[in-house]
């Protein structure tokens, strides 16, 4: 019946006969499925011809297809007939004649000389398979050969692995599988094997290849050498240097795994690599993560020890992914992508050194480093889109170098008093050939310490450079900023500029009071603002209440909260200095700077952004008694009269010639009358009664017509 169907349906007698074999083999009779694809390789050969591609392919499919019919016939039979192979071999062969780049026929030529006992030939025949295969996911009877053959355990097949190169011992090298195809499934079994991890350390090298895979574990090593590799490609980007992707060998921690190993430490329970003790660790091409745990801490941690990351991805999702103390690390050709950090390293005898790394989106700082580092190299590095400072060094650093990196769209969530490169009282930095652009805050942030930079092209910031420390800046372009530099504080030492270029900012070097006078060598002088304070903090008032006034209007009624904290009154509604938000939209109080008393703010979040306009015209009456009203009034009133001096209108010696004359008339107050009356000189009429004395005051007043210059 199902002959009959098919050949209704105007199927061909070999595809015919090739369907009934398929049946005959998913219902288990082998001898059958055997018979019959021989038979339909009959019928399909006698209608091929010789330039006919796809029919030899069919035709090397249905010998193949034999072959491992007669496998598995040598698997099930008890007496296991060498004949059966033999022919199995026949067919095989026959198969790679048809179509050479027909993979499979590789494959059962493997199975064939595995069960032969002739291991070498198995390997070689299994190494032509496997780098035929095009696509990295194998089916479960490849696996299972692979398996029963330890295939990755053959220093032949090691050495035809594309990270071969990149091996340091190849004299003593294990390989791991988590398919159970090397000499171990994981790597705590090697450390275990070798008794490295807690017990009998190595003290010659080893190094370990790794197939693709997740390895889920914590990795606890100690005083060891090791080198270990992913057996995997990489692909380079040729704008960053570093990798384009996550290579496929990944190492994963797993919660509480460290408790259970009776380690007994948060550290341990969560990182997945803990480094330590004199240890010279080699990581190439493996993807290093740490997941969200109870007690979040880094995915790789090292401790006086030696190691080096080249072409590998690491991610931590609660803090840095790699923490390096009083060790000495090198990141060469690196990635981190969505991470919590990068790199947090600290203490006297660290030394750093990250070169073609790409780090992107960083929800923290994406290099961080601590107090008293001895070396940090930041060497034809990206870093984009973090939320923090894309680098920040702590004070205490012996030496910084920054060269040829690429800094984009970094400090989205801080204020502009943040840089995407943040400099803490260094003893030595050297920053050139580098790019900063379109950041929230400064381009780069020097707080004490010394520095110097060259060659470098910032733009669209609000500050170029932010500097508190004595620093020489040569041949540097900045473009679109607010301000190119702002020496922002007084700087015990001299700002020298060379060579620079400043395009499109509005101020080109803003020079607070107390800092010193800037240096210029060569050919190229900026112009230079000055920051006075009497004058900035006058302005400052006067732009509040202007602010204050704009947001009276226009603002919704929001009922009893809004009478009692004069949303519906414009006269009683006080707004925030910062988001300009008023006490009634927000239905609470707002407080008052405690230094100048006259800024108003809704939360500490609005003070904390606003401080960098604020603290130039705050911190002067800090240290000082409380700004009244009168001495409010009294710097007012000296701004006004150097303006109007200024413009020729006013004259301390001479008469107000722009201003209005107050004469003393009829209008004004007797007491005040009865004063200015003493200032004529009439002394016989002093002597008189008061009211004599206030008529002959009025009566030389009126005759002389004495005219007084108000004050302002």
């Amino acid at each position: 019946y199902f002959i009959q169907s098919n050949l209704s349906q105007g199927m061909d007698d070999w595809r015919i006969v090739k369907k009934v074999a398929e049946v005959a083999y998913r219902e288990s009779k082998l001898s059958v499925a055997l018979r019959k694809y021989e038979e339909s390789y009959r019928l399909l050969a006698a209608i091929t011809k010789t330039d006919d591609a796809a029919l030899h392919c069919e035709g090397a499919k249905l010998l193949c297809n034999a072959s491992l019919m007669n496998i598995k016939l040598f698997e099930t039979s008890d007496c296991g007939e060498v004949a059966v192979l033999d022919h199995a071999e026949q067919l095989a062969n026959e198969s790679l004649q048809k179509d050479p780049d027909w993979s499979k026929a590789h494959l059962r030529l493997s199975q064939i000389y595995f069960h032969q006992k002739s291991e070498s030939r198995a390997v070689s025949s299994m190494m032509d398979f496997m780098s035929s295969l095009s696509n990295t996911e194998k089916s479960m009877e490849v696996l299972t050969h692979l398996a029963r053959l330890h295939y990755f355990t053959h220093k032949t097949v090691m050495k035809k692995s594309p990270s071969w190169n990149m091996i340091k011992f190849p004299d003593n090298v294990y390989s791991i599988d988590c398919n159970g195809a090397g000499h171990f499934k994981n790597f705590n079994q090697l450390l275990a094997s070798l008794r490295m991890g807690f017990g009998i350390q190595q003290k010659e090298g080893i190094s370990v290849l790794i197939q693709p895979g997740i390895y889920y574990g914590i990795h606890y090593i100690v005083g060891s050498t090791i080198d270990i590799v992913g057996d995997c490609t990489t692909e380079i980007d040729r704008s960053t240097g570093a990798i384009m992707e996550e290579p496929p060998v990944i190492f994963q921690n797993v919660e509480n795994q460290g408790m259970a190993a009776g380690l007994g430490n948060n550290i341990l329970q969560s990182c997945t690599f803990y480094v330590q003790h004199d240890c010279k660790m080699y990581f190439s091409r493996i993807s290093i993560r740490e997941i969200i745990m109870e007690h979040p801490i880094h995915c790789l941690c090292i401790y006086a020890s030696h190691v080096n990351l080249n072409q590998c991805s690491v991610h931590s999702t609660c803090s840095a992914s790699v923490s390096c103390v009083d060790s000495h690390l090198t990141m060469k050709s690196c990635r981190s992508v969505g991470s919590y950090g990068a790199l947090l390293s600290g203490d006297s005898k660290s030394e750093c050194k990250v070169e073609n790394c790409f780090l992107k989106g960083t929800v923290g700082m994406a290099i961080e480093i601590r107090e008293n580092t001895k070396l940090f190299e930041l060497i034809n590095s990206t870093i984009v889109q973090c939320r923090q400072q894309g680098l920040s060094i702590g004070s205490g650093t012996k030496k910084a170098i920054v060269r040829g990196c690429f800094f984009e769209g970094n400090c989205t969530n801080l204020t502009i008093n943040e840089g995407a490169i943040q400099l803490r009282c260094c003893e030595s930095v050297f920053v050139s050939d580098t790019e900063i652009k379109q950041h929230k805050g400064a381009g780069i942030v020097i707080e004490g310490g010394s520095g110097k930079f060259e060659n470098l092209k910032i733009s669209n910031c609000f500050n170029g450079f932010l500097v508190q420390a004595p620093v020489t800046i040569s041949s540097c372009c900045v473009t679109s900023c607010t301000m190119a530099v702002n020496l922002s504080a007084p700087i015990p030492g001299d700002v020298i500029f060379a060579n620079n270029t400043f395009k499109k900012c509005k101020k080109e070097i803003n020079r607070l009071g107390t800092s010193p006078e800037p240096i210029f060598r060569g050919s190229i002088r900026h112009r230079v603002d000055v920051l006075n304070i009497n004058h900035a903090y006058s302005h400052f008032l006067k732009t509040a209440q202007h602010q204050r006034r704009q947001t009276r209007e226009n603002t919704p009624d929001v009922g009893a909260v809004g009478d009692v904290l004069g949303v519906n009154n414009p006269a009683k509604k006080i707004t925030c200095d910062h988001c300009t938000l008023s006490e009634g939209q927000l239905g609470r109080k707002f407080k008052a700077c405690q230094g100048c008393k006259c800024a108003m703010y809704c939360s500490e979040k609005c003070q904390s952004e606003s401080w960098a306009y604020h603290e130039p015209f705050c911190i002067p009456y800090q240290d000082k008694e409380k700004v009244s009203s009168k001495k409010l009034k009294k710097l007012a009133e000296e701004e006004l009269e150097r303006e109007f001096a200024a413009m020729g209108m006013f004259d301390k010696n001479k008469s107000n010639v722009g201003a209005k004359s107050h004469e003393c008339s009829s209008k004004q107050p007797a007491t005040k009358k009865r004063n200015n009356s003493k200032k004529t000189g009439n002394s016989s009429k002093e002597t008189e009664g008061a009211g004599s004395s206030n008529q002959a005051s009025w009566k030389n007043k009126n005759q002389k017509k004495k005219k007084k210059t108000s004050k302002f």
